[in-house]
Order: C-alpha cells, then sequence, then structure tokens
C-alpha cells in the first residue's frame, strides 16, 4: 500500500521505465506532471466504482434558496469535506427524486442524508488493491506524455483493467450479509 502521493507517483513513473522522484512537488518535468496528473487521476479511479473505504455519510445543508426554475422544492450543499466525488443515493429514504446541479443536490425533501463516495487525499487510507490501480491510472496518463511506446501504454491499460477486476471483487467479498439476508437463506435451505 502505498503512503504519499509521492510514492505513487514514483511508482507510476518506474511502470513507464522513467526514474523515481523525490517530492511530486518538485520542479523537475516528471515532478510537475505527476504533480498535474496525478488528482485527476486518482479522483477518475475513485469514482469508478463503489469502494467501501471510500464511503461516507453526511447530513446535508440546506440552502434558503429555493433552486430557481427548477422542478425541486429545496436545494442543498453538498459535501467539500470530506469532497464529494459522487452521490450514491439517500439511506434514509432511498425512493426520493434527486438531482446533482454543480454543487447542490435538488429534491423535494426537506431533509437530506446522503451517501456518497469521497475523495482520500490521504494515500495510506486507501486500500492496498486500490492504490495499485490509481498508480497504473497514472501511468498510463503520464505515458501519453513521457513514453511513445503504444505496447507500454497497452501493457498498462491490460495490467489496469485486471487490477480494477480483483478490486472489486474484493471490495464485494467485504459487503455484510444483513441479517435478514442471512434468515431468508438459512431459511431456503431448510
Amino acid at each position: 500500500m502505498s503512503t504519499s502521493d509521492t510514492e505513487i507517483a514514483s511508482l507510476a513513473l518506474t511502470r513507464i521505465g522513467q526514474a523515481r522522484i523525490l517530492d511530486i512537488a518538485g520542479e523537475s518535468e516528471n515532478a510537475v506532471l505527476c504533480n498535474m496528473l496525478y488528482p485527476k487521476a486518482r479522483d477518475e479511479v475513485l469514482r469508478s466504482h463503489k469502494w467501501r473505504c471510500a464511503i461516507e455519510r453526511q447530513s446535508l445543508a440546506r440552502l434558503s434558496a429555493a433552486p430557481a426554475g427548477a422542478e425541486y422544492d429545496y436545494q442543498f450543499q453538498l459535501p467539500t469535506d470530506p469532497y464529494c466525488l459522487r452521490v450514491l443515493g439517500m439511506p434514509d429514504n432511498p425512493t426520493a427524486a434527486y438531482e446533482i446541479e454543480g454543487d447542490r443536490l435538488l429534491t423535494n425533501e426537506t431533509a437530506c442524508l446522503i451517501k456518497y463516495l469521497k475523495r482520500i487525499t490521504t494515500p495510506s487510507k486507501l486500500d492496498s488493491l486500490l492504490s495499485d490501480a490509481i498508480v497504473l491510472k497514472l501511468a498510463l496518463k503520464l505515458s501519453f506524455k513521457i513514453v511513445p511506446d503504444l505496447k507500454v501504454r497497452k501493457d498498462i491499460e491490460d495490467e489496469y483493467k485486471d487490477v480494477i477486476i480483483e478490486a472489486r471483487r474484493v471490495n464485494m467479498i467485504e459487503v455484510e450479509v444483513s441479517e435478514q439476508d442471512n434468515t431468508d437463506w438459512v431459511d431456503a435451505g431448510r
């Protein structure tokens, strides 16, 4: 598991045959590229699936003004700490209709608790397979800027797909079965 942004960037660089960097905020050409591309690569991977380590729940603050011209009566500010990458739903009211517009959630509900995918900015809080996927996503992005070899890109892309499949498989194994689901299964086996 990677413990810093610099380590993730260095692993991505070595994956495309480049030298490691000492600091992602450094002034070398590769450090500048990593610093520019890393946040986008990280957020793309985090948004791509319901990763258990990135799920957060938060009650939203209702904004005083109603959304102008919208079919909804209320608007709520999406979380910024931790930053909301993707809303997964409203667990207290799963059938409630809502729409995301910019940094706001619009709904007819008077109160709003959401389940969402958060931005993880501390690499040590990432699942190790998810960290590997981010390394490979960054390596792929870097390869377009640094490496002219199409085979290298294809190999990284294939490896990324394999790691994502494995990460999703492991992520699904960690889903807890509810008591009701467990009881139904036991009863069905009698």
